[in-house]
């Protein structure tokens, strides 16, 4: 059960992405992110900032897992 998740908790080292493989990677977040709000905005009737929100989450996740970001937790100390 633990080789399950292996490779989402190794932190040996940084990883660098190159410049065109982040912006690949955000361009096609972004995409995927209109064509979710323009699928959510269809049949009901939403909010512009509900619109855009819904268009930026994912190349905002998208920027959090390529930089890396770890959040610390209070729960350990």
């Amino acid at each position: 059960m633990s080789a399950i998740f292996n490779g989402l908790f190794d932190t040996t080292g940084p990883s660098v992405i190159s410049v065109t493989d982040f912006l690949i990677c955000l361009m096609s977040s972004l995409a995927l992110g209109i064509i979710l709000a323009i699928i959510c905005t269809r049949k009901t009737v939403a909010s512009k900032s509900f619109t855009v929100t819904a268009a930026l989450i994912p190349a905002i996740e998208c920027v959090v897992r390529l930089t890396g970001f770890e959040p610390v937790s209070v729960l350990t100390g």
